[in-house]
């Protein structure tokens, strides 16, 4: 008769750690995929700010060479 106990406390106890555990899992599961969001919308935030910066940077060099290029022109053919 103490062996059905035994089993009975058995079967009572590990939902409740398994249901602790399956929380934690949970909330962690949940933070590891709210973090990733996070980390892929700071990434596209500063890859799309670099994008955009490398973009105007190769056009402002790109009319820079013009410029430069207008202005030689330029002061040659005043000479």
């Amino acid at each position: 008769m103490s062996g059905v106990p035994d089993v009975s406390g058995h079967n009572k106890h590990p939902p409740t750690w398994s249901g602790r555990e399956g929380v934690m899992e949970l909330l962690l599961m949940l933070g590891g995929l709210v973090a990733c969001l996070i980390g892929w919308q700071v990434f596209k935030l500063v890859f799309g700010v670099a994008w955009w910066g490398f973009k105007w940077g190769v056009k402002l060099v790109i009319g820079g060479i013009f410029a430069v290029v207008i202005i030689a022109i330029l002061l040659q053919s005043l000479h």
